[in-house]
């Protein structure tokens, strides 16, 4: 056995802290402050500025909306930046932005400028310093535990959910909005990028640090990203698995957003509605990790079709009009599918496409499903004009059932094989 290999399985498993989980935790908190200011806490902003600018609830909402489509069609770059650049400088550029962001927020007169803050710099924040930065990290970092590592990363958005939106609220409180973006700002810039100027690396090998060993489903280490736009993008694998997990995407999205009014349909009345959510929210935390571990050691198109078993038993529940005790198990399937998707495709992703072209091709898939973006719209609609929602989730099953095959044809790409 060489010394490198010795040192390698030494770093993973002999010392008793791997310094990647350091780089991991310094990420989700960089995804923590990006999607818990900006999205999470959004709603907690929206009387104040009804009340200083004008305009009504929808308007005033038509800024987090430019926020996050903008932020799909700057996922391809930021991606690319990402597999390219040092990425410590890549999230610390996106985290200066939404320092800047939340400052000139705070000095807003206009209704307007809101929605141009939120559509240039909180969007370009979102896209540098959140979910994809952490994801490329982990499959950057890690090998034999890559998709626990990926499972993990994904939590930054549920951890920003929990921590900013009471702290905003007693900000809000205590100090006005304008003091509070202020200080939001303070935050970001004298924690969240001094850490990761400080932390971060893009990949242990860049650190002076031996690897993890390969795992048995771990993907090929390629020396080079020889992966460009123009060859991802005709790669058939990539369009595979766009296709194989939007529907899932899309009927899962439209029953989170839509939960209420479809509790109140069935004869729930708001708070139980709002309970069924936060069980929503628990099995999804626990369906990242889950399915996570699961992927360092299972073949991930077996996985994929136990999520679906999993959706398509809840979505098969949702349209028999269930009884409120009936909704927990569709919370639980759901819960537990919608959980599972993102690191499973992060993991198929790393699998075929190698880790060094994580952020370029996570980057080009952000972009391609940002049809989910229309999914809460569309089951409304469904049900104003059928008076149910039932074609929605059947139709939405359906549909992810006749392209599920597609999933098959998702194999390993052999180390160092050439992108087509």
């Amino acid at each position: 056995m060489t010394d490198d290999v010795v040192s390698s399985r030494a770093a993973a498993t002999g010392l008793p802290w791997f310094y990647g989980w350091n780089v991991l935790f310094v990420s989700l908190m960089s995804v923590a402050m990006t999607i818990g200011i900006v999205v999470s806490s959004f709603t907690f902003f929206v009387m104040s500025w009804m009340e200083e600018f004008g305009g009504s609830r929808a308007q005033i909402m038509l800024a987090l909306s430019a926020a996050q489509l903008v932020s799909g069609f700057v996922f391809p770059f930021a991606g690319r930046a990402m597999d390219k650049y040092p990425i410590r400088l890549v999230g610390a550029a996106g985290l200066l932005a939404l320092a800047g962001g939340l400052l000139l927020v705070s000095f807003a007169t206009a209704l307007w400028q809101l929605m141009a803050i939120y559509g240039v710099l909180l969007s370009a924040a979102n896209a540098l310093a959140g979910p994809l930065l952490a994801q490329t990290l982990a499959a950057r970092w890690f090998r034999a535990r890559r998709g626990m590592a990926i499972g993990i990363s994904t939590l930054g958005t549920a951890l920003g959910g929990f921590v900013f939106p009471p702290l905003v609220a007693a900000m809000l409180v205590y100090m006005g909005w304008r003091p509070s973006f202020i200080w939001l700002a303070v935050l970001v810039l004298v924690v969240g990028v001094p850490a990761l100027l400080l932390v971060i690396a893009n990949s242990p090998e860049d650190k002076g640090i031996a690897p993890e060993p390969e795992g048995k489903h771990a993907a090929p280490a390629d020396a080079v990203n020889a992966w460009t736009t123009a060859s991802i993008l005709r790669e058939p694998v990539f369009w595979f698995l766009v296709v194989g997990f939007l529907t899932m995407l899309i009927v899962s999205t439209g029953l989170m957003t839509n939960m209420g009014p479809y509790a109140l349909d069935l004869g729930i009345d708001t708070q139980g509605g709002a309970f069924l959510l936060s069980v929503w929210s628990l099995m999804m935390m626990i369906g990242k990790v889950l399915f996570g571990v699961l992927a360092d050691r299972f073949d991930h198109r077996a996985l994929y079709f136990v999520g679906l078993a999993f959706f398509a038993g809840g979505t098969v529940l949702l349209a028999s009009e269930p009884s409120y005790a009936l909704m927990f198990a569709v919370v639980f399937l759901m819960g537990m599918a919608s959980g599972g998707q993102a690191p499973l495709m992060g993991a198929m992703i790393s699998q075929h496409f190698g880790p060094l072209a994580f952020g370029s091709v996570m980057g080009l898939y952000l972009l391609c499903i940002r049809p989910v973006a229309f999914a809460a719209p569309l089951a409304a609609w469904v049900r104003d004009h059928t008076g149910s929602y039932d074609y929605f989730w059947l139709g939405g099953l359906a549909v992810t059932v006749l392209l599920s095959p597609l999933i098959l044809r998702v194999k390993p790409r052999p180390p160092l094989s050439a992108p087509g």
